[in-house]
């Protein structure tokens, strides 16, 4: 359709409405009587449409055969209204078989007038891994903003690098932008987001965000009251000038409704000049079944520094995290609760304490265990290991059976801020397996964890 106009005719509650297709001037008749159980048929108003473009296109339909620039494929894409896939090649209808002859050197911008209701950016064909098509800013801008508010942006397959602007050096995003099996590294903010900027909708999924640089804050990514998931992905090697070295996560004061959901993933070896080495929260962050190890903070909150918001940590790690001054694992101002993990820091565990919902470790005594809880404070046989690949699609700190974590969780089902969740996820109530979009039955790896008896922390020994 070219147009959005719709006449409703005969307006009655609870109407049935008969809708036929839209005509010619895209307008859309609905006709209304008085039986309830409205049933909608709306296919055929929308079409998916295929475009192609290559680092040295140059024509304007963006076909298979005549590939145009990526920045005219979107500019194509923002007045269709139906569904795009963009598909990056190397020349006239061939895959992309390295960056040597995939790299597109630009600025790209989805303006905020496009219409479609989602655009897939994709290799065409097979690639080895995502290093084989570039977007590269060539240091001039942001890689790719996304300024359209009602359009769902997928990244998939490519490496985003090379970007040099205010805010947001890799990806700027003011809509919702999916990134997935992508690399985002080597970018620069100079004020915030060096890998991402996000003041919209985020989700992150088996991609990897490093080397990124923010002069201020948020080198990893900068989350600007909008919503950002990351789901089985790395942050690591970033470096924040002031605050966050992995993620920096700004609500204002609408903590509840500002959240950042880490399941499955890994935050480690980001550093922050300031404060928080892995995580700054001013807002809500979740972290589930996933490991924070080896940020470090030059004043506090090496692993988390938690700001006046809240933050829920549930089944992962928090090891080898230092801070100079507090709180070598989380710095809390704010509100943090914690389940069924491990702490193990340089520079104290925790500062100021955490709420105990059941089945942490603490390797010290600076978290506030009650002596009557499921919780230890001062544990000495962690017996964690280094970070690395223990199977999964992220690294993680393994356990052996001599440690206190290998069996620590023996009655699983527990309260954590209100929600009852079981935490080996072994629960008849399924609900309870789940917490924050995470599956509770496995653990960081994906592997299984027994129903009635787990392992605290992001790793399940069996």
């Amino acid at each position: 359709p070219t147009t959005s106009n719709v006449n409703f005719t005969a307006a009655t509650t609870n109407a049935n409405m008969v809708i036929s297709q839209l005509n010619s001037s895209g307008q859309m008749n609905i006709s209304a009587s008085a039986t309830a159980n409205a049933l909608f048929d709306v296919s055929g108003w929308f079409t998916a449409s295929t475009l192609y473009a290559s680092p040295s296109g140059g024509g304007t339909t963006c076909s298979q055969t005549s590939p145009c620039s990526l920045s005219q494929a979107l500019s194509n894409a923002s007045s269709d209204s139906g569904s795009v896939t963009i598909y990056l090649e190397s020349t006239s209808a061939a895959t992309c078989s390295s960056a040597s002859v995939c790299k597109f050197v630009g600025n790209y911008t989805l303006s905020s007038g496009a219409k479609p209701i989602s655009i897939i950016i994709e290799p065409y064909g097979a690639v080895s891994s995502s290093s084989d098509v570039v977007l590269n800013g060539n240091s001039a801008g942001t890689v790719f903003t996304d300024s359209a508010s009602s359009t769902a942006v997928t990244l998939e397959d490519m490496e985003i690098t090379g970007g040099s602007a205010t805010d947001g050096g890799g990806i700027y995003n003011a809509g919702t932008v999916n990134v997935t099996d992508s690399t985002i590294s080597g970018n620069t903010a100079t004020f915030n987001g060096g890998g991402i900027y996000n003041a919209g909708t985020v989700n992150v999924t088996d991609s990897t965000i490093s080397g990124n640089t923010a002069i201020n804050n948020g080198s990893g990514i900068y989350d600007n009251f909008g919503a950002v998931t990351v789901t089985d992905s790395t942050i690591s090697g970033n470096s924040a000038g002031t605050d966050g070295g992995g993620i920096y996560n700004y609500g204002g004061g609408s903590y509840n409704k500002i959240a950042v959901n880490v399941i499955d993933s890994t935050i480690s070896g980001n550093a922050a000049t300031t404060n928080g080495g892995g995580i700054y929260n001013a807002g809500t962050v979740n972290v589930t079944d996933s490991t924070i190890s080896g940020n470090s903070a030059d004043t506090d909150g090496g692993g988390i520094y938690d700001n006046s918001g809240a933050v829920n940590v549930t089944d992962s790690t928090i090891s080898g995290n230092t801070a100079t001054t507090d709180g070598g694992g989380i710095y809390n101002a704010g509100t943090v609760n914690m389940a069924g993990s491990i702490l193990d820091n340089t520079g104290g565990n925790c500062y100021s304490g955490v709420t105990d919902e059941g089945y942490n470790l603490s390797s010290d005594a600076t978290c506030g265990f009650s002596s009557s809880s499921t919780s230890k404070s001062s544990v000495s046989n962690l017996d964690l290991g280094t970070l690395g690949n223990n199977g999964g699609p992220t690294e993680t700190v393994a356990i052996t059976s001599s440690s206190a974590a290998a069996f620590a969780i023996t009655n699983p089902v527990v309260t954590i801020n209100g929600t009852t969740v079981d935490l080996c996820g072994g629960s008849t109530t399924s609900s309870e397996n789940t917490y924050n979009g995470a599956n509770l039955s496995q653990d960081q790896r994906g592997v299984s964890r027994p129903a009635t008896s787990c392992s605290a922390g992001a790793y399940q020994y069996n």
